[in-house]
């Protein structure tokens, strides 16, 4: 009689991890001419099957948020600025990864836009700038509860890199271009 040992390995995890550096090789390169942001939030919510995907920039003393990208129930929303006080997002500022597996719209009763989704899961990560600052966030928020949402953590902060990447050269384009709009502040 000879025995038979089989090992069975779930490689679910490992392949959407491939499949999001591929995404990120990948995106903004292609032919579809689709922004970063929007591309990255779709992305995001079909990849993590999450129904709410915000990207933002922090605004001034990073008390407000101006949404890069949205993405909700399948369809982008207008962009918007936002107060950061007594919502997730505020107190995602300045850590790696912040996660709620249930009930985050209990835990931020003020929070309107969490009570309108009727969110349950929620995982967001900051956004840190090459000088070690914090100049955005992503935030992925689900209707569902979820018992593991470490595939969620391990994707945001592959993607967080790249995302805080593209914010800082927007932001170093656009003071470019404001800066050349003052022939006297850049002599030649």
């Amino acid at each position: 009689d000879r025995e038979y040992r089989v090992t069975m390995v779930d490689i679910t995890e490992r392949k959407l991890i491939e499949r999001t550096q591929m995404f990120l090789l990948n995106s903004g390169w292609s032919i579809s001419g689709e922004d970063f942001f929007s591309a990255l939030a779709r992305y995001l919510a079909e990849t993590l099957d999450m129904d709410y995907v915000c990207i933002d920039r922090l605004e001034g003393d990073g008390l407000e948020a101006k949404t890069e990208a949205v993405y909700f129930d399948g369809k982008f929303e207008d962009n918007l600025v936002y107060a950061l006080k007594n919502t997730p997002c505020g107190d995602d500022v300045g850590k790696t990864i912040c996660s709620f597996p249930k009930d985050v719209r209990r835990l931020y009763p003020t929070d309107v836009a969490l009570q309108q989704m009727r969110a349950e899961c929620y995982v967001g990560t900051t956004l840190w700038d090459s000088h070690g600052k914090p100049i955005g966030l992503i935030a992925v928020i689900g209707k569902q509860p979820r018992d593991n949402l470490s595939l969620a953590e391990a994707i945001l902060r592959l993607v967080a890199i790249r995302a805080a990447g593209e914010l800082e050269r927007r932001q170093v384009e656009a003071e470019m271009k404001r800066l050349a709009s003052f022939p006297m502040l850049n002599p030649r």
